[in-house]
């Protein structure tokens, strides 16, 4: 299979299990969760600087920056862990509302 093709984002809560359910993923064959190894486990949480932003500071980024982001986040997972899925945990609070409503992140992930 070729590496990094599949993409998936683990949307999830805090709270909710999702470290686990990364750490299953990244031990299952062909499949990754997260970028760098850090002494406890993977990083599977790339983009927690959005968990900092108030909602003003969300509301004021763009689809582009947001994109960007993203691509840079799979391209941490392939680089760190390359599989035939890739994917990361992505906190609904690190999702600019904007981006849930008008569809951008669900076309980009269908893409």
């Amino acid at each position: 299979s070729v590496l990094c093709q599949k993409k998936y984002i683990l949307l999830t809560t805090q709270r909710s299990g999702s470290t686990w359910t990364c750490t299953i993923l990244q031990q299952l064959n062909g499949i990754s969760c997260g970028g760098k190894k850090s002494r406890l486990g993977h990083v599977s949480e790339l983009l927690i600087q959005y968990s900092y932003f108030k909602k003003e500071g969300k509301d004021a980024v763009t689809w582009l920056d947001y994109k960007r982001d993203l691509d840079n986040a799979f391209t941490e997972a392939c680089q760190q862990n390359p599989a035939g899925s890739i994917g990361f945990k992505l906190m609904y609070d690190q999702i600019p509302r904007q981006f849930m409503e008008d569809s951008n992140l669900e076309t980009y992930m269908r893409e």
